[in-house]
């Protein structure tokens, strides 16, 4: 039985390293129809699009949470100028 040693371990990676760099195809082995800045171009539109498409998403979702903190506080609102609870005075406040 062959025990494992750093020579015999080192040889092994030796020769899997240099088969699989054999396998590598040249350019013009590849095929002439493929554009590869076309297909790069278009991956990075399609992640740019899903970026983007995330941030709208995520900036509904705090513009929700914003409005939902604001709407709990009345004096907030007024700070902020808006006038959605507009009552005369002796009128009871309405509970949801």
């Amino acid at each position: 039985m062959i025990k494992n040693s750093p020579v015999l371990i080192g040889l092994v990676l030796l020769v899997c390293g240099l088969t699989l760099t054999g396998c590598e195809r040249t350019s013009s082995e590849l095929p002439q129809d493929v554009n590869t800045a076309e297909a790069v171009e278009a991956a990075d539109s399609v992640a740019e699009e899903a970026k983007r498409t995330e941030t709208e998403r995520l900036n509904a979702f705090l513009d929700q949470i914003y409005e939902r903190n604001v709407a709990a506080q009345p004096e907030r609102e007024t700070a902020l100028g808006r006038k959605t609870d507009i009552r005369m005075p002796g009128q009871p406040a309405i509970c949801n």
